[in-house]
């Protein structure tokens, strides 16, 4: 029998059929939490995740259809506040480099959507939900680009930088119905978003990272657990870097 930090908590992980979600599905799952995963496109991708872990729902979603992620939540917790979604985790997101003197406007408004509405329509489907029961977390994923200027990630920085600004704003609005609501900021990890970084930019950054080495999706998803845990309970509206010391040296010549 499964048991762990999170032991019967209903846990909802955006973007859960590879890379950080995948990681985060895994460790949730052997924590004893009941996981659902969302994804978008890759079939056969949830399917691994779902034969690999017997219990664990993955469900087809758009994640800017509000409608759509809506009824999905609903049917979750049905009449029964307490039986809604105790933890969201904000994982799914897409990134596009392009310079901003050419990137289209299309190609701009697609990040911004992928990004921060859908994470905005998941925290806004669960939150009333988690104010209603008196409890809740919610872990929103964002990224060094939204810290720092990289090169060709003005659409992407923008989004993710704003996820930082929403994880505050929900942090001091639900404190009182005890809901946290915190921010991981992944770094160079080893996904398939880093893997379609232009190697000369790529390159840079990791001759600068002090520990010499991408990271692992796992080590990004032990931080989330962290976050979602009794662990933290007095945590929240905070922002966690996990980028090997990279950004203590963004600065330096």
């Amino acid at each position: 029998m499964r048991r762990g930090v999170l032991e019967g908590k209903n846990a909802i992980i955006t973007g859960g059929s590879r890379g950080i979600g995948k990681a985060v599905v895994q460790l949730f799952y052997n924590h004893g939490a009941n996981v659902l995963f969302t994804y978008s496109t890759d079939d056969k991708k949830a399917a691994e995740v779902k034969e690999a872990l017997p219990g664990v729902k993955a469900v087809k979603c758009n994640g800017l259809d509000r409608q759509e992620v809506e009824n999905l939540v609903q049917e979750i917790t049905g009449e029964d506040v307490q039986k809604g979604p105790a933890i969201l985790v904000n994982n799914a997101g897409k990134t596009q480099n392009s310079f901003f003197a050419m990137a289209t406007e299309r190609e701009w408004d697609n990040i911004i959507e992928n990004n921060l509405k859908s994470a905005y329509n998941w925290a806004k489907a669960v939150f009333r939900p988690m104010m209603a029961a008196e409890n809740g977390c919610i872990v929103n994923v964002s990224s060094v680009s939204g810290l720092f200027g990289v090169p060709g990630q003005s659409a992407y920085g923008a989004s993710k930088g704003a996820i930082l600004s929403l994880t505050r704003v929900l942090a001091a609005e639900g404190i009182q119905k005890s809901i946290r609501v915190n921010a991981v900021v992944p770094g160079f990890i080893e996904t398939r978003m880093t893997a379609a970084i232009p190697r000369p930019i790529k390159q840079k950054y990791l001759d600068r990272i002090p520990m010499k080495r991408l990271g692992k999706p796992e080590e990004v998803a032990e931080t989330i657990l962290f976050l979602c845990s009794d662990a933290s309970s007095y945590i929240t509206g905070q922002t966690i870097v996990i980028d090997g010391g990279l950004t203590s040296l963004l600065g330096a010549g």
